[in-house]
């Protein structure tokens, strides 16, 4: 790098660590956004009362509850491949930005056209249009990659500081953990997650359930919870009287079941970086994503990689997975700090 371009480097660090009325900008998909979130717990940290964070409506509550934000703007677009939607309108609301984050793994005109409506801002993102770009190598793990972001600001910042779960209701917490309180004497739960989000996510329903039956017969202080969405049929199993769903429950209450349990099975999916984010001992299976970028960050895991349709992966490696965490301890998250009267991170 040539002296003039470390002095414009610097020039522009400088001007972002002086923001007044920074952004962070975030559309994608539910379980992308929690993974973002510890970045945006640290920009929240190094703006107090000044941060404004665009996303969808859900996750005001979800996510950034607790947190000394300025504002949060929900944010409305139609998917067509990426996030569709008005750039005047939202330039409008974001007067006087001078700071943009955008944690967005896709690009479009749209966002071109607000960047140029915002002609004051430092803007930080994936793509080439943005002031400060940043990489994202599938060799890093995508929380590590989005927190280059405050890094880049304050280089003495950890990602494990900003690691917490998500800020689920309490009236989802306190339903976890009466469903726990329920369970016999010496009782375990095996939190299991099988439905995908994109078809190539599937591992086949029969395979879980010989798993999920092999698995029950060798730990008989074992029970599993289902946490998908839809019924999934698994009560039918060998030893399924040992299964219990929570098909039709809100996501909250989903999350912070998962969020109680000893042991996690699950594919590529929000819930899996849930458990991450809880620390719960979790096996991923993944095919066609990259588990070194999606896989679990903060807990003990085994992330199966069949590099490839994930219907090759066979069911004595998933079975083996499991038995390698059956008694792995759960892991402490960082806990908050009170300061001043708002919610901050160490």
């Amino acid at each position: 790098m040539s002296v003039p371009d470390v002095a414009m480097w610097l020039l522009r660090r400088r001007r972002a660590l002086a923001a007044r009325a920074p952004v962070v900008f975030h559309a994608n998909a539910i379980g992308d956004r929690l993974l973002a979130l510890p970045a945006v717990r640290a920009l929240a940290s190094l703006f107090p009362g000044r941060l404004t964070v665009v996303g969808p409506a859900m996750d005001e509550r979800l996510y950034y509850a607790g947190l000394p934000l300025r504002a949060f703007h929900p944010f409305k677009m139609r998917w067509v491949g990426y996030s569709q939607f008005d750039p005047g309108a939202l330039a409008r609301q974001l007067e006087g930005c001078d700071l943009l984050v955008s944690f967005n793994s896709w690009h479009s005109e749209d966002v071109d056209a607000l960047l140029a409506q915002l002609p004051g801002a430092v803007s930080i993102g994936f793509f080439r249009a943005f002031t400060k770009r940043f990489r994202r190598p599938e060799t890093v793990n995508v929380c590590d990659a989005h927190f280059q972001a405050p890094r880049w600001l304050r280089r003495e910042l950890r990602l494990e500081d900003f690691s917490q779960p998500p800020p689920l209701p309490e009236e989802s917490l306190a339903a976890a953990r009466q469903l726990r309180a329920s369970l016999p004497p010496g009782a375990r739960l095996l939190a299991l997650h099988t439905e995908p989000s994109e078809d190539f996510k599937r591992w086949p329903a029969e395979r879980f359930a010989r798993v999920l039956e092999a698995f029950l017969e060798r730990h008989p202080d074992f029970l599993v919870l289902v946490v998908d969405r839809a019924e999934s049929g698994l009560e039918a199993i060998r030893h399924g009287d040992r299964v219990l769903s929570c098909a039709g429950s809100d996501l909250t209450l989903a999350m912070a079941l998962v969020g109680t349990a000893d042991l996690f099975l699950g594919i590529d999916s929000c819930m899996l970086h849930v458990a991450d984010f809880f620390r719960v001992p979790a096996v991923g299976l993944f095919g066609q994503t990259r588990p070194s970028y999606w896989g679990c960050r903060f807990t003990t895991h085994r992330c199966l990689d069949a590099n490839g349709p994930l219907e090759t992966l066979g069911e004595p490696e998933v079975l083996d997975a499991l038995e390698a965490l059956v008694d792995a301890p759960r892991q402490s998250p960082p806990g908050p700090q009170v300061q001043t009267g708002v919610l901050g991170y160490r």
